[in-house]
């Protein structure tokens, strides 16, 4: 019980880096089967116990050593070479799995190969999308496989807002104040669009964020959010930035990121 574009994207990651561990050939197989998991093994990868979707993706190359192992998940980690990889793949696969309720298992041996399993609910016998929530296409807005930099410090609203954008088939990257977003936006060439709360500590409100951002990545496009009022006062002096009052339903966010979203 999946979003199936996210399944899709974390799949064709999950095959990329299996292709790059066998630079000299090898197999790769995926394969699907329903696990169940008892209490105690539950409690291991922190999901409820009960039945899971298992999906399996395997290779036979280089693998890796448990130093590397322990930090596969990390944002910005990465094995691969300058250029050739951002790091975030695996944190991202990392995230929509955990979002989506479920778990990964990875095992590894160097000259073996490497095991990664996705355990991911089961969809309920006769169940179907909601027909009342419009679905992203329906919102005339397409942003598969964009990442999109949601920058909150107060951790409900970013996980309420998380939650909104994965459910419009983006990918979510999160900054918790404007240093640390704009370090990311500098760094990370994948970043499609960023979604910034005004008011955030540390020195960098979302104003300044945005007059980084259009100096350093002008082609970015980016929304302002504010539940304060005088923010909507401030906005018709800086126009930079379209800005979305707080709180916002989904439709609302959705309208914003389409009239802003990547050309």
């Amino acid at each position: 019980m999946v979003d199936p574009n996210q399944l899709e994207s974390a799949l064709l990651n999950l095959a990329l880096n299996a292709r790059d561990a066998m630079p000299n050939g090898g197999e790769l197989r995926i394969e699907s089967s329903l696990e169940t998991l008892d209490a105690s093994a539950a409690d291991e990868l922190e999901v409820p116990p009960g039945d899971y979707v298992q999906i399996v993706i395997a290779d036979n190359g280089t693998g890796m050593d448990g130093t590397v192992l322990a930090r596969v998940f990390e944002p910005f980690f990465t094995t691969k070479k300058f250029g050739m990889g951002s790091g975030l793949g695996m944190a991202m696969v990392y995230g929509f799995v955990k979002q989506s309720g479920g778990a990964i298992r990875i095992r590894s041996r160097q000259a073996v190969g490497t095991e990664v399993a996705l355990l991911l609910p089961p969809a309920q016998a006769g169940s179907q999308t909601d027909a009342t929530a419009p679905a992203a296409n329906d919102l005339n807005i397409d942003l598969r496989g964009r990442v999109v930099l949601l920058v909150e410090d107060d951790p409900e609203v970013r996980k309420v807002v998380r939650t909104q954008l994965a459910s419009l088939e983006c990918t979510v990257l999160e900054a918790e104040n404007g240093h640390e977003a704009a370090d990311l936006v500098e760094n990370v060439p994948a970043i499609a669009m960023v979604l910034s709360d005004v008011v955030m500590p540390g020195g960098m409100d979302g104003w300044a964020l945005a007059r980084f951002v259009r100096r350093f990545r002008p082609e970015i496009p980016m929304i302002l959010m504010s539940g304060y009022a005088e923010a909507g006062q401030r906005h018709q002096d800086d126009s930079t930035a379209p800005l979305l009052e707080k709180p916002f339903t989904r439709e609302k966010l959705a309208a914003a990121l389409n009239r802003r979203g990547p050309r």
